[in-house]
């Protein structure tokens, strides 16, 4: 079967001008609301639907029509000014391209739609309206499930040997044939009744496995669309299936309506209004349950897909996670199109597919709205590519968010892990770090020239505060002074880093003094400590000898036994490094880090001094080679 490889939209919903998306891989899309994702989710569904339709989708673009055409309200104009054609268009990896415009859904290559028929069929599309109207049943009332059916999954589903969907001979039979259609009909009611009992054959079990909880137990879930005198299935005499019949007798024939029904049994207990037993994440799940156990299945087909536009939005993280660990396990044969607007269940998703290896598989989107139109953006592109692509479509705010990442990433890069933290661990601004490393590289001899420091002193001043920070800009952002960022970006990745290997040669003495107790030790290494801090890893550990002190006078004293001990292990030990370190450290003594860094000394000067303010001490205690 023929897999969609792009789909291209314009003049629809939310898309007034061209709009290009790949859709050769599985997709993960992150949008706020009202960023035009949801167009994308239903510009596929109405063209695989148009398949069906007598007018093969036309009036969606008939602007005419006002009450069903889905056309970008600033495009009407347009199409009668200057012939604009307001279209959808899906590539497929065969070759063959299909598009919608207002002449109804056609193809430049093949009059045979069997393609888009078999797509049609095999694919799904869920959203939250699927999960509200689940869930749409007030607590006085039974569960219908039939509106649910008829919009979200019969759509979807063509019987064996039929050429329409099941929602369309419904449509067809309530419509255009009110006599002689009693076999029409009982036809149409084996194919539902069939059709359901796959999807029961299916739905508790996926929800038991899968959506449940721990401490839950196991639920039967059973559609229910029987026959009047099924006393089995029906003991209550429910009036479950389309019929066609008088009222009365010698009265006029009327349609009876569908019905579709839920049960649900707790440990052997019926449910008789889950709305009401059920809280609204363990709905969702037994909805996802029997959605899920609608799908096709036995016969996979290379081009099938989900298209999944923030179904989750009622469920919590916990929940999430096992409706996306099912999908990612259970779906791999299935294209994933999966839409969302909430930004933490995007990161944790992609977290997710990234940890299963997966990410060759997936495309990772953003749509962002940008006057009035929507842009995508590539969610792994750095921050320089996103830079300059709001540049380029002269969104220059966002466009300088992005630049300002762009510099804390090149300056963090140039700077030493210790200049670019606090004392607490957490991250410097960006003008804290721009001093750092001024002072940097003036105090190694590579003074950055005049030229780069004043580029950086006005893109500070009238752009990068400003724009990061989403306040009202007192002026507006203009064209030539982003670039003047960019220009800045450019000198500083060109900027030779300095050398940051740091060195401590054998036999070197070490002299640590308590500032505020009368203690003392002094120890020497037995071989150079060789420190490659840009990737805080000590490349060698060196062990101590001749290590000596004094508390109090006392020589050799030993804190645990309170007096001297000409025993003691360290008299003739040799630890490394920062084995020795920690022990200073916890002696009863007050130190800390920045105490040790600032008062041992090496040939009288403090390791602070030594190592030019690089916190050497925490190197050597983090090292993960030691």
């Amino acid at each position: 079967m023929a897999s969609i490889k792009e789909i291209e939209i314009e003049g629809f919903k939310a898309f007034p001008n061209k709009f290009n998306l790949e859709l050769g891989k599985n997709l993960l899309m992150y949008g706020e609301n009202g960023s035009g994702k949801s167009s994308i989710y239903y510009a596929l569904h109405v063209l695989l639907q148009s398949v069906y339709k007598s007018d093969r989708g036309a009036k969606y673009f008939n602007n005419e029509n006002s009450d069903e055409n889905l056309i970008n309200i600033y495009k009407l104009a347009d199409i009668g000014d200057n012939g604009f054609m307001p279209h959808i268009k899906i590539k497929l990896d065969n070759g063959h391209q299909w598009e919608l415009n207002r002449n109804g859904l056609s193809s430049p290559d093949t009059t045979d739609d069997s393609e888009l028929r078999l797509l049609n069929k095999t694919s799904a599309f869920i959203n939250h309206s699927y999960i509200s109207r689940f869930r749409s049943a007030r607590n006085s009332e039974m569960i219908n499930l039939w509106n649910v059916f008829i919009k979200d999954i019969l759509p979807f589903y063509v019987p064996v040997g039929a050429d329409k969907t099941l929602a369309d001979t419904y449509y067809d039979l309530v419509t255009n044939r009110p006599y002689k259609v009693r076999n029409d009909i009982n036809k149409f009611n084996e194919q539902l009744s069939g059709f359901i009992n796959r999807v029961n054959s299916k739905a508790a079990d996926i929800y038991n496995q899968y959506f449940k909880d721990e401490d839950e137990a196991d639920i039967f879930i059973q559609v229910k669309y029987a026959k009047d005198n099924d006393r089995i299935n029906n003991p209550y005499h429910e009036e479950f299936q389309l019929l066609f019949k008088r009222q009365t007798a010698g009265g006029a024939y009327v349609w009876r309506y569908p019905k579709i029904g839920l049960h649900i049994e707790v440990d052997n207990i019926t449910i008789q209004k889950p709305q009401s037993f059920f809280n609204e994440a363990r709905l969702t799940a037994i909805a996802l349950a029997i959605r899920f156990a609608c799908l096709q299945s036995g016969n996979p087909q290379d081009g099938q897909f989900l298209a999944i536009d923030d179904m989750l939005i009622s469920l919590d993280m916990s929940n999430r996670m096992k409706v996306v660990e099912y999908l990612l396990s259970e779906y791999t044969q299935y294209k994933i199109y999966l839409f969302t607007h909430d930004r933490a269940f995007n990161n944790f998703l992609w977290n997710k597919i990234s940890k299963k290896e997966r990410k060759n598989q997936w495309l990772h989107k953003r749509i962002y709205m940008s006057q009035s139109e929507p842009v995508q953006i590539d969610e792994d592109d750095d921050n320089i590519s996103k830079a300059k692509r709001f540049y380029g479509i002269q969104d220059f705010e966002t466009s300088a968010i992005y630049l300002r990442k762009c510099l804390e990433e090149v300056i963090g890069n140039l700077l030493p892990y210790e200049l670019k933290a606090s004392a607490g661990g957490s991250f410097l601004s960006l003008e804290t770090l721009w001093a750092k490393l001024v002072r940097y590289y003036s105090d190694n001899g590579m003074c950055i020239n005049q030229e780069i420091q004043d580029l950086f002193k006005d893109s500070k001043l009238l752009i990068l505060n400003p724009a990061a920070h989403f306040q009202r800009l007192s002026s507006p952002i203009y064209k030539e002074e982003l670039g003047q960022v960019f220009n800045l970006y450019n000198k500083l990745i060109g900027l030779a880093k300095i050398d940051t290997t740091l060195y401590v040669k054998k036999d070197k003495e070490i002299i640590f003094k308590h500032p505020t107790k009368n203690y003392i030790c002094s120890f020497t290494l037995d071989k150079d400590l060789c420190i490659q801090e840009d990737s805080r890893v000590i490349c060698t550990m060196p062990k101590c000898t001749n290590i000596s002190w004094k508390y109090n006078e006392i020589e050799f004293y030993d804190f645990n036994k309170k007096k001297a001990n000409l025993d003691h292990p360290l008299k003739k030990a040799t630890p490394k490094l920062n084995r020795f370190i920690e022990g200073v450290l916890n002696l009863p003594l007050e130190l800390t880090q920045e105490k040790f860094l600032n008062n041992c000394k090496i040939e009288g000067v403090s390791l602070k001094d030594y190592f030019k303010g690089i916190n050497v001490v925490s190197l050597i205690l983090s090292s993960s080679k030691a």
